[in-house]
Parts: structure tokens; C-alpha cells; sequence
């Protein structure tokens, strides 16, 4: 039996963000979302809709994140997510269960997620670990194709989408930003320039500003991001 999972936020590329989260993990399932606190509200009070988490947003127009929870934590589990931490201690005494700061990476989603499970007592007890794929939305169709991190090249931003360089496959571009591919991603991964994330496994070289990656795609090193690199990749003997 899967754990139901409900978003609320009043921006639809934050709800699409958790969306591919809950998807990529098996023992999660999303049963809805609405940009409207008041509306979500009015339904869950009403019963017409019920999960086991609540993913709230803080700053929501006409009603707020924390009188949302203080109306419905006696129905749900409910996690905050904000990308204002000031409010941390409010939260706790409402009884909220956990507090994501924006971005939110996966690995620390999954932490929530394992803080959480023991209350959901039908749902297999081993801690869910950080999936080797990811879940890339395209197309006009919003297809979703998962890729193995380890395929994964580097990605490259192109306005507010990312495309994603894989090998053996063709480039994907996904309904994504490179800050927010970056977060998810995770570790192994390494944005080292405004335009760039690469994979540290594939890098085979780097040169002044430039980074080698494989067998001879150039990616550029910004200044800011170069002493995150050398300490990134200096235990791994790369030149």
C-alpha cells in the first residue's frame, strides 16, 4: 500500500518539482494538487479529498501555509515547504511534521520521507534510499522519461529549461530550470557554470577554463564556480 501524497502552492513550477520527486520514489503516491489554499481547504475539511502528506507552501495568497496546517493537521501529516526559514518554530508548534527550505534536494525529501514512514505502519518499514534515476518531464505531451544518473553527462540551460546530455541517447529538454536539476541531481553532480552542470565521474581533463568532458565535449568553468571544482575533483587526481 503506497503513501498518499497532496501539494499545495500557489506556483505551479513548485508543484511540478515535488510532483517528480513523489514519482521517482515506489513507495509514494500524488493524489492531487491545487494553487488555491482556500479551495484545497473547503475539500478537505468536506472530506471530498484526504491523503497521508501534505506538502504546503508558507506564503500562499488569502490563507497562508500555517493557518492551512493548524485547520488539518488532525487529517494528514503536514510537511511545509517555504524558502524562508523565520517561520521554523511556528511551524513545530503547530505540530507540522517537517520543514523544507526551497530548494529542496532530494536527498533531503527522502530524509523527510524516512522521518515520517513510521506513522504508516502498512507501508514496509525499510528506510527508502535515493533512487539512481531520474524522472525528466518533455515534450508537448509532458512525457516522462527516467534516466540512470550514471548515463548522465552534463546539462546545460536553455532559458527557464534544461537540456540533459546523456550517453548513447538523444538530448533531452526538460520542464526545468539548471538551479532546480542541480538540486535534484544531487551528489556526483556539479554546477561550474551559470550554463552548466556536469558529472564529476565523466570528467576526463580540464585546461584553464575549460573542462573535458568523456572523449572531447568542452564545457566552460565559470570564475566563481572554479575553486568548487578543483576541490571537487583534486582527490580524484583529474588535470
Amino acid at each position: 500500500m503506497k503513501v498518499t501524497c497532496y501539494i499545495l502552492d500557489d506556483e505551479p513550477y513548485a508543484i511540478d518539482f515535488l510532483s517528480r520527486f513523489i514519482e521517482r520514489t515506489p513507495e509514494l503516491e500524488l493524489i492531487g494538487s491545487n494553487t488555491n489554499a482556500v479551495e484545497a481547504l473547503g475539500k478537505f475539511l468536506a472530506k471530498e479529498i484526504s491523503a497521508d502528506i501534505i506538502f504546503v507552501d508558507i506564503e500562499m495568497p488569502k490563507l497562508n501555509g500555517l493557518d492551512f496546517a493548524a485547520q488539518v493537521g488532525h487529517l494528514a501529516q503536514v510537511v511545509l515547504v517555504t524558502g524562508d526559514n523565520s517561520q521554523s518554530l511556528q511551524a513545530y508548534e503547530l505540530g507540522v511534521v517537517d520543514y523544507l527550505i526551497k530548494p529542496v534536494s532530494y536527498l533531503r525529501f527522502i530524509n523527510c520521507i524516512n522521518r515520517i514512514r513510521k506513522n504508516f505502519p502498512s507501508v514496509t518499514q525499510s528506510p527508502v534510499t535515493t533512487a539512481d534515476k531520474v524522472a525528466l518531464r518533455h515534450g508537448p505531451n509532458h512525457i516522462i522519461t527516467y534516466l540512470s544518473l550514471k548515463d548522465i553527462t552534463h546539462a546545460e540551460a536553455s532559458s527557464n529549461y534544461s537540456i540533459v546530455y546523456s550517453e548513447g541517447m538523444t538530448p533531452i529538454k526538460t520542464y526545468i530550470s539548471i538551479s532546480d536539476l542541480g538540486a535534484e541531481l544531487g551528489t556526483g553532480f556539479l554546477r561550474v557554470h551559470r550554463s552548466f552542470i556536469i558529472n564529476l565521474s565523466k570528467v576526463s581533463r580540464f585546461f584553464g577554463n575549460t573542462i573535458v568532458i568523456g572523449k572531447g565535449t568542452e564545457i566552460p568553468l565559470g570564475k566563481s564556480y572554479r575553486e568548487d571544482f578543483i576541490r571537487a575533483t583534486k582527490s580524484g587526481g583529474i588535470r
